[in-house]
């Protein structure tokens, strides 16, 4: 499969050209470049956090363990504990969800699973579009969706067994079934707003 590289640069590309497209066609401002292009990119990696190799799966770990640590840390603001004592608790909070993270995160995620699938690309869509607006729904699910498609040429192109299984539709498990109810209900949201 394409590396980590791979698809940092191609989000990258993808989102250059499609965050020029959306200021060209007024559906976004110059101030907002950078943003989209690093929402595409988010989403060109997104995928991959489904393997516990991956460095996006690095990655992630580290921020669920760094914000886990910040929450403590604004607790702890709001106790009225020694400065030894804070000093300690935020490194110990930090150490260990990123251990459980680290150690199980993947567990939730299987690899070439929900993640890898046009559900999610569709779920991500209209989530991004009920949180923040079209425009950034267009970016992230376009990096998404990138990814999935060079993940297929790869497949294509080397002959491999895990052809179609990015852009697979299947209802292999029920993280894939809770996947197509919660795209049911956004729609519904949609259609009775």
């Amino acid at each position: 499969m394409p590396n980590f590289k791979t698809h940092s640069n191609h989000a990258i590309v993808v989102g250059v050209f499609l965050s020029i497209g959306l200021i060209v066609f007024g559906f976004a401002d110059i101030n907002q470049f950078l943003t989209l292009v690093l929402l595409t990119w988010v989403g060109g990696i997104t995928p991959d956090v489904d393997s516990k190799t991956s460095y996006p799966y690095q990655v992630l770990t580290v921020l669920i363990s760094l914000l886990l640590t910040w929450f403590s840390l604004v607790f702890i603001g709001k106790l009225d504990y020694e400065k030894y004592y804070t000093c300690w608790i935020p490194a110990m909070v930090f150490i260990f969800t990123w251990y459980v993270s680290n150690k199980y995160l993947y567990l939730i995620f299987n690899h070439r699973g929900i993640i890898h699938s046009l559900p999610f690309v569709f779920l991500s869509f209209f989530t991004m579009y009920i949180f923040t607006g079209l425009k950034f729904a267009i970016c992230f699910t376009s990096g998404v969706f990138y990814h999935l498609l060079i993940d297929e040429i790869h497949s294509f192109k080397h002959k491999k067994k895990s052809l179609g299984t990015a852009l697979d539709l299947g209802m292999k498990n029920i993280s894939t079934v809770i996947c197509y109810l919660l795209i049911l209900i956004e729609v519904l949201y949609f259609l009775l707003k």
